[in-house]
């Protein structure tokens, strides 16, 4: 035991006297530091804005510590793509990219502050990057949630009406970008923006009885509602919740029938072995009267038309 004290004794000093020796003296770790990269000052860019994040919600953005008299440009994180249609008819699903959008550009005051003012573009609901260049180089960035909004007109009427559901914000991704409408906890349609910037409007006719009916929207995939939504991946979107009076009295008898909405339709002009054919129009709602001209046939030939469809399941 004594010896044990004794050596302790004199490797303590050793230790010390090794360990001064090795570490650096106050100048050479002030040398290391100076001859170290610089630290980049971080620039902070400030979004302050309405919750929630709705489309048209006008945005202050502020950011301290920039070069005076440049000019910022702030762009809009977002993405571009819908649905997929090859060969005419075969259903590829969704497809998307990722893009960037201009907000306007700013110029840097005097005490190199950048305040400047936006409002939320009509875009996918989701996460959007905001980010301000100088010169085309990002500077700082921060990012805002667009939520969606849901608008419902009229509320009352008689059997019939008309009604109106006005929706943006609504997501690209899968989850997001379907939202079933229930009337009276019956599934009525879905309303979906996969193509068109997460804005859609969705038209159905009001029912009976008299009273009050309840009209309800759920996140959903493949048109069927996520009734479980406490537990769903995406919990945090809103449920939006309506109530229409349907009223006693005739319905409205006002017809409505959407615009037919010109498709992408195969080479209709053919010409071979010095026979030409084409039609007109070459697309229409069903009842369309169709033309079909042609020249070069042999004469007082019988020629067969053959109407091309589709049978059974893509599966």
């Amino acid at each position: 035991m004594t010896c044990v004290r004794f050596s302790c004794r004199w490797l303590l000093p050793v230790f010390a006297a090794v360990f001064s020796a090795c570490s650096p003296s106050p100048s050479a770790e002030s040398s290391a530091s100076a001859t170290a990269s610089p630290t980049t000052a971080t620039i902070t860019l400030d979004l302050v804005y309405e919750h929630p994040a709705l489309v048209g919600t006008p945005v202050q953005a502020t950011a301290d510590g920039l070069p005076a008299g440049k000019m910022v440009d702030l762009t809009w994180g977002t993405v571009t793509g819908g649905w997929v249609i090859e060969d005419y008819y075969h259903f590829r699903g969704k497809k998307y990219a990722e893009s960037s959008t201009s907000l306007g550009q700013f110029p840097v005051e005097a005490d190199g502050r950048l305040s400047a003012r936006f409002t939320m573009p009509e875009d996918y609901g989701g996460v959007h990057e905001v980010i301000a260049r100088i010169d085309g180089k990002p500077v700082a960035q921060n990012a805002i949630n667009l939520t969606q909004s849901f608008e419902l007109t009229p509320s009352s009427g008689p059997v019939g009406t008309p009604v109106e559901l006005k929706v943006k914000g609504l997501g690209w991704r899968t989850m997001e970008s379907t939202w079933i409408v229930n009337w009276d906890n019956r599934e009525l349609g879905f309303v979906s923006a996969a193509g068109t910037k997460g804005s859609a409007v969705a038209r159905f006719r009001a029912t009976g009885p008299s009273g009050v009916h309840v009209i309800k929207l759920y996140t959903g995939y493949q048109g069927l509602g996520y009734l479980n939504y406490e537990q769903s991946p995406v919990a945090s979107l809103p449920r939006p919740q309506f109530t229409f009076q349907t009223t006693p009295g005739p319905g409205d008898k006002t017809a409505y029938a959407e615009p037919y909405q010109p498709q992408p339709v195969p080479k209709t002009e053919i010409s071979k072995s010095g026979v030409t054919i084409a039609m007109e129009p070459t697309q229409g709602p069903v009842g369309t009267q169709a033309r079909l001209k042609g020249e070069g046939f042999a004469p007082d030939a019988v020629m067969g038309l053959v109407w091309d469809t589709s049978v059974g399941s893509r599966v």
